[in-house]
């Protein structure tokens, strides 16, 4: 019916000269004539039609492109363009020689740094009067936690020197009454000075003995049922606090007063910023090839402020 309703209007018909528009039973028909099928698709792989017997040339991959590259990130609203300041002297753009013998690899670290440049210029728009809503892609970038986050993944189940990511101790978790509970012993402890507690000794704190007699975890820690009792770190990752652990660039915004969301995965096309950057590189496109990098730079910059606000808008 979808088929029927689109050959139905007239300009479809004119575009294509047709005179009437075909029969529901018709429509039927040609799907299955082009081999489609209805079903769920498998590892979100998009398929073109490479893979057919008939295509005999086998698809190459083909490297993004020649010499060196750079890389941008910024942030554009449809109330403001791409964000800078209100006399355009602080801007939240930032151009980056991605590689490694360069300015290294894009981090969240990076990201986090580069929010606290956007809000200050947004802030200088809205003194004390507006919030903020950052969105951002559903990559895994995105979603990573602070160094000192939450996570049961790792912990040891008894008392241990032992610390998070990059040897930073984890933050205090909140205990059923609401109070913090410190996850590390005291340096002046007579037999566990400075030692991580262990997972046992931290639900036997919440009050939860029976399942800090658990094994520390299942098999691989495949568990059967992740909301199930079955061990110790399953059921440290079921607490309140550890479920409501967010991503570092989440908790960055919201300790500002801000709102921080995530678009659907794979849903590039629901990111209106994504046609801005589409814009920006047809605009690149259009200029002589670049053979330094200072040229480069300027380019992207002026391409990129050929976006203005009422092509964002659109």
């Amino acid at each position: 019916m979808d088929i029927v309703r689109y050959l139905s209007q007239s300009e479809v018909k004119a575009h294509l000269k047709l005179e009437k528009a075909p029969s529901e039973g018709t429509a039927r028909k040609w799907p299955k004539r082009m081999e489609f099928r209805y079903g769920t698709g498998k590892n979100g792989m998009y398929i073109d039609g490479h893979e057919r017997e008939d295509i005999s040339e086998k698809p190459e991959p083909v490297q993004k492109g020649e010499g060196a590259s750079i890389m941008v990130s910024d942030f554009c609203s449809p109330d403001l363009g791409w964000l800078q300041s209100k006399n355009g002297e602080t801007e939240a753009r930032i151009l980056f020689k991605a590689g490694k013998s360069r300015d290294g690899y894009f981090s969240c670290e990076d990201l986090c740094q580069q929010i606290e440049l956007a809000i200050e210029p947004f802030e200088d728009h809205f003194p004390g009067t507006a919030i903020a809503a950052f969105g951002f892609d559903n990559a895994p970038g995105h979603q990573k936690w602070a160094d000192d986050a939450l996570s049961a993944r790792y912990m040891p189940k008894y008392p241990k020197k032992w610390t998070g990511k990059k040897g930073i101790r984890m933050r205090n978790g909140i205990l059923p009454n609401g109070q913090q509970q410190e996850f590390y012993y005291p340096d002046n402890h007579p037999e566990f000075g400075g030692c991580f507690k262990g997972m046992k000794k931290i639900l036997e704190e919440r009050g939860l003995t029976r399942e800090a007699n658990l094994n520390a975890e299942c098999d691989k820690f495949k568990c059967p049922d992740p909301n199930a009792a079955c061990c110790c770190r399953q059921v440290l990752f079921n607490q309140p606090d550890f479920i409501a652990q967010k991503p570092a660039i989440v908790e960055l915004i919201e300790s500002h007063g801000h709102i921080a969301f995530f678009y659907p995965k794979f849903h590039c096309e629901l990111n209106f910023i994504e046609q801005c950057w589409g814009y920006a590189k047809f605009q690149y496109r259009m200029l002589p090839w670049t053979k330094k990098e200072a040229e480069m730079e300027k380019n992207i910059w002026e391409s990129l402020d050929k976006v203005d606000t009422e092509k964002m808008r659109r």
